[in-house]
This record gives C-alpha cells, sequence and structure tokens, in this order.
C-alpha cells in the first residue's frame, strides 16, 4: 500500500522552536571545547580525535533533528530524553583530548547513555504512528546497536585490553556509521516520501547550527585574548574577526538562499558536506585564535608546524561543493543560471589560491604558519567581495533571495 503524505511537516516546516535552539547552544558548546582542544595542540592526532567528536556529535544533531521535526507523539518525553543526551555528550566532550580531562572510561560511558537516549526518543516515538513506524524502529535498531558498541568500548577501556587507543577508535566509527547509516539511507528516504521530513526545516536548522558555530569561534577568539595586559596584533585581530564574518556571508548569501532540494541523495550529500565545513571552520578558528594571542613579532611555539591553511581548504571546498550541487536553484531563467555559474566560479578560484598556499608553505616567508593563514584569510574576504559584488549586480536574482 503507498503511503499518503501526512500535513505534519507542511504546518510546521518554517518554525524551528526554543528548544530546538536550546539543544543546538549546548552542541556548539561541546564543538568549541573540540576547537580548544585542537588549540593547545594543533597537530594530526589531535585533529583526527576532533573529526571523531564531531563525526558524533553531528550523529547525535541529526537523528535528534529528524526526530523533532517529523515526530509529535510524546513531546514532554522525548524533550526529558534530550535534555539526558545533552548531559551525556557534555561529559563526553570534557573526556576529549590527549591525556586531559575526563578519564575515557566516563567519554564511553556518556557516549552509551547519548546513543541510549537516541534508541528511546525513536521507540517513544513510534507508538502510534503507523505512517513512519518502519522508519522509526529502524532507527531504534540501529542506535540499539551502536549503544552496544559504545558499552563494549567502556569495556575495554575498563579492562585497558593490549592497543586499547586502537580500539577506541573501531568502536566510535563503528557506532557512528551503525546510526548514520539507516538515518541519511531508509528513514531519510521514507519520511521525505510521506512528507514528514521537511527540507525547509532542516536547512533552518543547519543554517543555525552553522551560525551558532561561527559565533563560538569568537567566542573562543575573546577567551584566548582575555587577561592579556594588551592586544598581541591589533591588525591580525581585525583580520580574523572579518574573516568569520566573510565566512557568514559567503554562506547566507550565495549557500543558504539557493534552499535545499527535497531529493534524499542531494540531501545526503548537503548534510555530508556540511560536517567538512563545521570541522574546517572549528579548526580554522582554533588555529587563527592561537596566532591571535601570538602575535607575528614573537616566536612561534613548538607545535606551530602543524598549523597549516587545510582547515581554510576544508570550509572553502565545501562552500564549492554545495554551490555547485545548488547553482540551479537561484532560478531557471538566464539570470538565475549565470549568477549560480559565477558563484561556482568564485569559490573555484578562491578554494584554486587557498590550494596554492599549502605547498607554498615550504618557501621563505611563507614557513612562518602565519603568513600562509593569514593571506588565506584574505582570500576568502575577497571571496565574499565578489560574491556581493556579482549579487548587487544581478538585480533579478536579488528580489528572490532574502538576505
Amino acid at each position: 500500500m503507498t503511503k499518503e503524505p501526512t500535513s505534519h511537516a507542511d504546518s510546521e516546516k518554517q518554525r524551528v522552536g526554543w528548544f530546538e535552539l536550546f539543544y543546538d547552544l549546548v552542541l556548539v558548546a561541546t564543538i568549541n571545547r573540540a576547537a580548544q582542544v585542537f588549540g593547545d595542540s594543533p597537530t594530526w592526532s589531535t585533529g583526527g580525535i576532533i573529526g571523531a567528536g564531531l563525526a558524533i556529535i553531528l550523529t547525535l544533531w541529526l537523528a535528534t533533528t529528524v526526530n523533532l521535526a517529523c515526530f509529535g507523539a510524546r513531546a514532554g518525553l522525548r524533550q526529558v530524553l534530550v535534555v539526558i543526551q545533552m548531559v551525556a555528550i557534555v561529559i563526553a566532550a570534557l573526556a576529549t583530548g590527549l591525556g586531559t580531562g575526563l578519564p575515557t572510561l566516563m567519554g564511553f560511558a556518556a557516549l552509551t547513555v547519548a546513543f541510549g537516549s537516541i534508541t528511546a526518543l525513536y521507540w517513544a516515538s513510534s507508538v502510534g504512528e503507523p505512517q513512519v513506524d518502519q522508519e522509526a524502529r529502524a532507527v531504534v535498531l540501529a542506535s540499539g546497536a551502536a549503544t552496544g558498541v559504545f558499552a563494549a568500548g567502556a569495556l575495554l577501556v575498563w579492562l585497558q585490553v593490549p592497543n586499547v587507543a586502537v580500539w577506541e577508535g573501531v568502536c566510535i566509527a563503528t557506532g557512528v556509521v551503525l546510526l548514520a547509516w539507516p538515518l541519511l539511507g531508509r528513514s531519510l528516504s521514507g519520511l521525505v516520501a510521506v512528507g514528514r521530513l521537511s527540507t525547509e526545516h532542516l536547512q533552518e536548522r543547519m543554517g543555525q547550527l552553522v551560525l551558532i558555530v561561527l559565533g563560538e569561534s569568537l567566542i573562543y577568539l575573546v577567551k584566548n585574548l582575555s587577561g592579556l595586559p594588551q592586544i598581541p596584533h591589533l591588525p591580525l585581530l581585525v583580520l580574523i574577526i572579518v574573516v568569520i564574518f566573510a565566512i557568514w556571508r559567503i554562506y547566507f548569501t550565495t549557500i543558504f538562499p539557493a534552499g535545499l532540494p527535497s531529493k534524499p541523495t542531494t540531501i545526503r550529500t548537503w548534510l555530508l558536506v556540511h560536517v567538512l565545513l563545521i570541522f574546517g571552520a572549528i579548526s580554522m578558528a582554533a588555529a587563527l585564535s592561537s596566532i591571535a594571542v601570538i602575535g607575528f613579532s614573537d616566536p612561534l611555539p613548538a607545535n606551530a608546524d602543524s598549523w597549516t591553511v587545510l582547515p581554510m581548504l576544508y570550509v572553502m571546498g565545501a562552500m564549492l561543493i554545495l554551490a555547485i550541487t545548488q547553482r540551479n536553484r537561484f532560478g531557471s531563467d538566464s539570470a538565475g543560471a549565470l549568477f549560480g555559474r559565477r558563484i561556482v566560479l568564485i569559490h573555484a578560484v578562491a578554494f584554486a589560491c587557498i590550494l596554492l598556499l599549502w605547498p607554498l608553505g615550504a618557501i621563505e616567508p611563507l614557513t612562518d604558519s602565519r603568513w600562509p593563514l593569514a593571506l588565506g584569510g584574505l582570500v576568502m574576504i575577497g571571496d565574499a567581495l565578489a560574491s556581493w559584488v556579482v549579487l548587487r549586480s544581478s538585480r533579478e536574482v536579488q528580489t528572490r533571495l532574502v538576505l
């Protein structure tokens, strides 16, 4: 039997509740902890830890966002479960780091609770929802298996088995994949097919998350500079703030207004690319904030050779992919198509320029990692300015966008 679309998503597709906003703020606070860890030790191993932590956070975010947007039963119970998840995520974030923070065992125990809350969340939602009970049950089974994996990880850490660090990574990767697979696969397709998942709501939630992440980047910068008798390098501080504004400008004028198509394949790509975007923004903010404390005249710390333009490359690469996938969303006429092509070209040029800065890091004076990062920031500012000029020159497109 063919499932008939429901009006649940349509009635609330443009409304993001205050509870959802509060949830995003808590999650981004844990992301800020990741930025702090990376800023203290900007190495490849730390980057891997931060990437794994971000994958966990965004997988939980997606599962919770889809649940709150697509299901309406037992709202009070589901809010309690989400609050439990928030507490667990904060504890897990405090266990992030190399030899710092809470014990790893406590982190895995907290993740067991967090993924267990997803199991309970979808089980509670499936009751009385025959139209989407199969989609909910698929997530229940997947999150239940992921919960078991993290519980096993906690046990391995407690027993201190040989190569425990390797097993920790295996448990994290397995748990994330187990939950993300049905969310991005069968459940996502089913919820879109019956009209439960509103792409407008999902897009607004992601835009809200990106905005909070950028705001947290400024908070991290201020935190690093607080307590100093003077600003080490005022022009660099101004540059960092303008770069963060440029990222905001690029995203909310060339990516966000295009909207999100309703095809499940496009939604999956869109979600995965945003993981790269947020990871790049966090890493870039950490590196720039650390440099702001040092300035350009003082000697670099020993680990500064790990500061590269790669985070900027991740950000611009994500912007480029998103622009390509959404280039036809600015209108079917010639003006909209031309604007989409120009935006793709601008992002491609910026990506290429930052890519060239990476190998040039072996040439004086670019061996000082502060210079490639500063030049990469100027490239991003140039991208934002060029996008603004293109938008200003296309009045037809301006009338369609709410900026």
